[in-house]
């Protein structure tokens, strides 16, 4: 019974850490103070069941490893059918600077990797996010990594950032299925003006 107990204990603790870090990445920004407790806003939106379970797994692949980059978790929202879209405006610590930015998408995963690729319907003149298929802190089962990094770090990038899920290859049919909606991860080190 003890032993119930203190998994539930653990499991609670955890959901409420990260529940405390995707309000704290809404409430963060890089032009101001560095306030580590905030309230949360109460319409904050619970994050997916796909978003929920790579965090967790992100989160203890980077106890295990020692990580020290900071790792932030967004889900998307739809203007659109069909279209996911994130702010461009990155809310981060003032000691903080962007490392990299994905799109996972989660797909129902077969035996063979999907064909399936982005396309940026906020920016025409955007080219196609490239699938990151290199080694990340994200556990690989997390969905199709891509990688939006230089979309984010742009100085001229617009104020959202939406994608389409399309086939790899353009005109051939879209034959893999979403298990939630894409969401983005951020991945942030640490630095200081000396640093720069």
């Amino acid at each position: 019974m003890a032993c119930v107990t203190s998994f539930w204990l653990q499991w609670g603790t955890l959901c409420s850490l990260l529940l405390f870090l995707f309000a704290q990445d809404i409430s963060r920004d890089c032009k101001s103070k560095d306030d580590l407790l905030a309230e949360m806003s109460p319409d904050v939106a619970l994050p997916s069941t796909c978003a929920l379970d790579c965090t967790a797994r992100t989160y203890s692949r980077v106890l295990e490893s020692q990580d020290k980059r900071t790792v932030r978790f967004r889900d998307s929202y739809t203007e659109r059918p069909e279209e996911y879209c994130w702010p461009t405006q990155i809310q981060c610590s003032s000691a903080q600077r962007l490392h990299n930015a994905f799109i996972l998408v989660p797909v129902a995963t077969t035996s063979s990797p999907a064909a399936v690729g982005l396309e940026v319907s906020s920016d025409a003149r955007a080219e196609r996010p490239r699938r990151h298929r290199g080694r990340a802190l994200l556990p690989a089962d997390c969905g199709l990594r891509f990688d939006v990094t230089q979309l984010l770090a742009s100085k001229d990038r617009r104020p959202v950032l939406c994608v389409k899920v399309v086939p790899e290859q353009p005109g051939a049919p879209l034959t893999e299925g979403l298990r939630c909606p894409p969401f983005m991860v951020t991945t942030w080190e640490h630095w200081s003006q000396s640093d720069a």
